[in-house]
């Protein structure tokens, strides 16, 4: 399986590189899907106030002296936290975990919006990539990428690009996503599963039966329209 990448987006605070480790935190982690934003925990405070570093080079540091303190201390960073339960002792506690916050730059969403307007000519023929961007409850979103290759004697806008794109979700919506969405998978049960992500560099996995209130559920999800890649090709005559 191919692997897609996650750089951190802030600056080393000063202070972490006097413990002789540049916080560059590139993380790696498997591509089953197009992710945006992923995190990892550094850190994680308990019950009783006091925070944990999961750095190796935090072992054995107060954690005043530690990077993660730095790090949690540095107003430039920006961190995503997580309130939780997890096990110890034969029971459960609540925690809060610090994490630090990843930007795939490969990810769909950064692409840039192709501005060129798309040729009417009758004698060219197009290849577009269209990103539609489904947004949920809580901020969840996921990207869907359609690929788009018109040509012929006939005339084309984006306007009528998006209304067929649309009326083939709304034939049947979770099908054409499973087609072209590695986000989008089906259990043998008929149990469709969506990887989506958010802003605060979470990920979660949203289940939907095939039937028609997780449809419109789908079709209301629906925030956005663009063009991420366009390829025209004049044709001899």
């Amino acid at each position: 399986m191919s692997k897609q990448k996650f750089d951190t987006i802030f600056t080393t605070p000063p202070e972490v590189e006097t413990h002789g480790c540049h916080v560059s935190l590139r993380a790696e982690t498997d591509k089953p899907a197009d992710i945006a934003y992923h995190g990892f925990v550094f850190a994680r405070t308990w019950p009783d106030g006091h925070t944990e570093s999961f750095f190796s080079k935090d072992q054995g540091l107060d954690f005043e002296f530690s990077m993660a303190h730095a790090i949690l201390e540095d107003p430039n960073v920006k961190l995503g936290r997580h309130d939780g339960c997890v096990e110890k002792d034969g029971g459960f506690v609540n925690v809060t975990d610090h994490i630090i916050m990843c930007r795939n730059p490969d990810s769909v969403i950064f692409k840039p919006t192709v501005m060129a307007t798309i040729s009417n000519a009758v004698n060219v023929d197009t290849d577009i990539d269209v990103e539609v961007l489904f947004v949920f409850e809580d901020g969840w979103f996921f990207p869907y990428v359609k690929h788009v290759k018109t040509g012929g004697s006939y005339s084309v806008c984006f306007a009528n690009i998006v209304e067929d794109i649309i009326s083939e979700i709304e034939d049947d919506p979770f099908a054409a996503l499973e087609e072209d969405c590695p986000n989008v998978t089906r259990d043998q049960d008929g149990t469709y599963h969506i990887i989506v992500c958010s802003e605060t560099a979470e990920m979660y996995e949203l289940d939907f039966e095939d039937d028609h209130t997780s449809r419109d559920e789908l079709l209301r999800a629906i925030a956005s329209f663009r063009i991420v890649g366009l390829n025209e090709t004049v044709k001899a005559v």
